[in-house]
């Protein structure tokens, strides 16, 4: 969900004025209204929609209220979405004990209060946008760690090539050193002859050797 984006709540009564109520309610809430008569068509819109809170009706047809709760908390999909029951019958403490025991938040009877349902459903909304911004984050941080993650290792391998570099020529100069001390030692023998030869020759021609050749 982008910041943008409306919240869902579903709305589940078998009574089409009920749903209307309802609706009339929330309608200026900024929240999208999805509407289900019965508990099966409640649970094919969960599945298909995310929502944000769900506001069901106890008595309901083939599947009550209670029934489709146990099934919703039932599924991973489905189990964290809240539920509010709204009833107009059973307002005993057994049925509002049994309906938090299927998984509800809240218990609200009919007629509904406008203003308490709104407060109510703001705390949910509230709870559903800081979960979507937490998990937003979550996955900005992960994002952020991957990248860190492929940059240490870029760096590895450039440190590594480094090393190898720093190593390849740290052998290049031994190399050199080793040949300068070959060339060196070579040539001082060829040297020394030669050293001895011109002051052999020197000094058994410098009596003919004119002034400019002595320089030399």
């Amino acid at each position: 969900m982008n910041d943008n984006e409306k919240a869902n709540i579903l709305l589940v009564d078998d009574k089409p004025e009920n749903l209307l109520a309802l609706e009339t309610i929330l309608d200026d809430e900024n929240v999208e209204l999805f509407k289900a008569n019965s508990g099966n068509q409640a649970l094919a819109l969960i599945l298909e929609h995310d929502f944000a809170l769900t506001l069901l009706d106890v008595q309901m047809p083939n599947m009550d209220g209670f029934e489709t709760a146990e099934l919703m908390r039932g599924n991973k999909k489905t189990r964290h979405i809240p539920i509010i029951f709204v009833t107009a019958i059973n307002k005993e403490q057994k049925y509002i004990f049994k309906g938090y025991e299927a998984g509800a938040v809240d218990y609200l009877f009919k007629p509904l209060e406008p203003e308490i349902l709104k407060s109510k459903v703001k705390v949910f909304l509230d709870l559903y946008n800081q979960k979507k911004l937490i998990k937003k984050q979550a996955l900005e941080l992960e994002h952020k760690v991957t990248e860190l993650n492929a940059a240490f290792l870029e760096l590895q391998k450039k440190e590594k090539i480094l090393h190898q570099q720093a190593e390849e020529l740290a052998a290049i100069n031994q190399d050199l050193k080793e040949f300068a001390y070959i060339v060196s030692h070579d040539l001082k023998a060829p040297l020394r002859a030669i050293s001895s030869l011109v002051n052999w020759l020197t000094s058994d021609f410098q009596d003919k050797l004119d002034d400019k050749g002595r320089e030399m």
